[in-house]
């Protein structure tokens, strides 16, 4: 509600006014017809506006307005006068009148334009009071308080930071990194890794004054965005953590009993990681697991016993798993206090402890180097992803970064070659081929057919040539799917899935589409006709969906077994096509047939379980033996 006091001395003006502005709900007029019974008023009453006109008896508009801003009254005041003598309107801006409107004219229009200036005055002064209390509570706040640009430069501060540092000017602090009052840099480097996970970081740290010496700090940092997505600052707020009290100082968090007693019975190493990254507990199997004691790794940063290279691909997990706010499985190698590398299997997931206390990581691991060996060294990939791949769902930032866009370069397929026992499947008589002098022949008679439709003739003749064309189309079709089908069942062997997608696509013709393959640490144990398979559902797409422009491979973990996800941004496949997909004997989807006893071989299942409307997923389902992750 907007409570306005109007001064003039005609009755009838102060009726319209007040009947026109109160037809607004959240305006409220009261009236008086000289400065004297204003004054009255104003002592009974509080008012957010005075409207008064110029010329009244005993004293003038101008008068009251100077005499109110004497006494510091910043209330909104609007003279609203007939005379429009240019020395009164200067007078009346010089000494502090927000606006000067003339009577006359159009009343509607008049009135119209007297509520948008009441309304403008008493917006624009409770904004600036507003700032006026924000800015007191920044600088008079008895915690240290701090602004910084996205690179951590200072942008503001308050007193109690300066004497914090022992800084006795602003200018001394602003501008400078926030580094320069950190004991060690990497504290910053944490911060700047945990804000880019949770949005936010908690935790103590050794901050350093002007003179050297140093004292405990303990830092709430929160992102500043300003309506937008990415962070335009950030906020510090600073306490002098060694002055707290000392039974404050000497505890310390930690699980509570229910949970260090799973802990300690648990064959999984159990670790608690808070914001900064600093191991906080770990479970007794540590030693077992790693060769550390708890002892030793308390108090650590986790990130140092993490391989370099899974450094990216662990945050990108942390990412998901406080944006999902689900437990996310993954694979990373971890060093051991003998100098070796072994790989874990981490679930991790969020703890609250509760008790106001900052919330945790919790790492739940296993030693998996057993079934797949790490390799000492993983092959880098060709130029980066553009960035239109920020749009496939569900892959992380590290898998991105590992693909070349659509142009691929076959890179040496390597692995063991290992018997499965498995005998290669029989085929119908209606696939068998006796010569390959029959596909021969049959390719010889489809170039005669072709060449004679180039010719041209009667309609009757173009239309028999183009049925017989059809007719050895679909038996060249079954031919080349017999003598394919022929070699399955060869003793499978370890195939690099990136790998393999790349010699696929090296000499086939995508057109618009542009693929992505994110599969560079996943190997399968497969058939050698492996290419076959992805050959085919790139060949699916091109065919099949002309609204395609992109398609992507890429891979899921699911229990113990892994999924090799192929997926387009085309309408998808109509649910009443999709029993069709991988019939033998279809001419449409021959190809797609094959790739399903190729896979079948080494017990790889594939289903097509696409959105109708949103693009085809195909899912490939390798068992647990069956691949392994470098």
């Amino acid at each position: 509600m907007i409570r306005v006091l109007f001064i003039d001395d005609e009755d009838a003006l102060l009726h319209m006014c007040k009947t026109y502005l109160e037809r607004s709900n959240d305006l409220k007029v009261d009236t008086a017809k000289s400065v004297k019974d204003a004054d009255d008023l104003m002592g009974a009453s509080r008012y957010d506006a005075i409207v008064s006109d110029y010329q009244m008896p005993w004293r003038t508009g101008l008068e009251m307005l100077k005499r109110l801003r004497m006494k510091k009254d910043k209330i909104p005041f609007i003279l609203f006068t007939g005379k429009g003598n240019e020395d009164v309107v200067i007078d009346a801006l010089n000494s502090g009148a927000d606006y000067y409107l003339m009577k006359g004219g159009d009343p509607k229009a008049k009135f119209a334009e007297l509520e948008h200036a009441i309304r403008d005055a008493v917006h624009s002064r409770r904004w600036e009071a507003a700032l006026r209390l924000k800015n007191m509570a920044f600088e008079e706040s008895s915690t240290g308080t701090v602004v910084t640009d996205p690179q951590f430069n200072i942008s503001e501060c308050n007193e109690s930071f300066l004497r914090m540092v022992g800084i006795t000017t602003k200018t001394d602090a602003v501008g400078a990194p926030m580094s320069n009052f950190f004991q060690t840099v990497d504290v910053l480097d944490v911060i700047a890794t945990s804000m880019s996970i949770l949005g936010r970081w908690e935790g103590e740290f050794t901050a350093k004054k002007k003179n050297g010496s140093s004292f405990i700090a303990y830092s709430l940092v929160s992102a500043l965005h300003g309506g937008s997505d990415k962070p335009q600052g950030y906020l510090f707020s600073l306490t002098d953590a060694s002055k707290r009290k000392p039974s404050e100082a000497q505890e310390a968090p930690r699980p509570n009993d229910q949970f260090r007693q799973i802990a300690e019975c648990c064959g999984d190493w159990l670790a608690l990681v808070d914001s900064s990254g600093s191991i906080t507990y770990s479970s007794p199997s540590s030693l077992t697991l790693s060769g550390y004691t708890p002892e030793e790794l308390k108090d650590t940063i986790m990130d140092q016993y993490v391989h370099p290279d899974d450094v990216d691909m662990v945050t990108d997990k942390l990412k998901q798993l406080f944006e999902k706010g689900e437990s996310v499985p993954f694979e990373y190698r971890f060093h051991t206090k003998d100098d070796r590398y072994i790989v874990l299997e981490t679930k991790a997931s969020v703890l609250d402890e509760g008790e106001d206390r900052p919330l945790k990581i919790l790492f739940q691991s296993r030693d998996m180097s057993h079934r797949a060996p790490v390799e000492p060294a993983i092959v880098e990939a060709a130029p980066v992803v553009p960035d239109a791949s920020a749009e496939v769902p569900g892959v992380t930032a590290e898998e991105v970064e590992e693909t070349n866009g659509d142009v691929f370069v076959p890179l040496p397929a390597s692995g063991e070659v290992d018997s499965l026992g498995l005998e290669s499947a029989s085929l119908g008589p209606e696939y068998k081929v006796e010569r390959k002098d029959d596909l021969e022949r049959l390719e010889v008679l489809q170039g005669l057919i072709l060449a004679e439709l180039k010719k041209g003739g009667e309609e009757s003749s173009v239309q028999n040539l183009h049925q017989m064309d059809d007719i050895v189309a679909k038996m060249l079709a079954h031919a080349r799917y017999a003598q394919e089908y022929a070699e399955i069942g060869k003793e499978p062997a370890w195939a690099s899935v990136h790998d393999i997608c790349a010699e696929a696509l090296s000499d086939l013709d995508m057109g618009i589409v542009r693929v992505q393959v994110l599969t560079k640490r996943l190997d399968i144990r497969a058939d050698p006709l492996l290419k076959k398979v992805f050959r085919s559902l790139f060949d699916f797409t091109v065919k099949n969906d002309p609204k395609a422009h992109k398609a992507w491979v890429m891979y899921e973990q699911e229990g113990s077994a892994v999924k090799i996800v192929y997926e387009d941004s085309g309408v998808g496949v109509p649910d009443e096509e999709k029993p069709m997909l991988f019939r033998e004997g279809d001419d449409k989807h021959h190809g797609l047939a094959l790739s399903k006893e190729i896979l079948k071989a080494t017990g790889i299942d594939i289903v097509e379980n696409g959105v109708p409307g949103k693009g085809v997923r195909f899912e490939m389902t390798v068992p647990q033996d069956q691949f392994r992750l470098k």
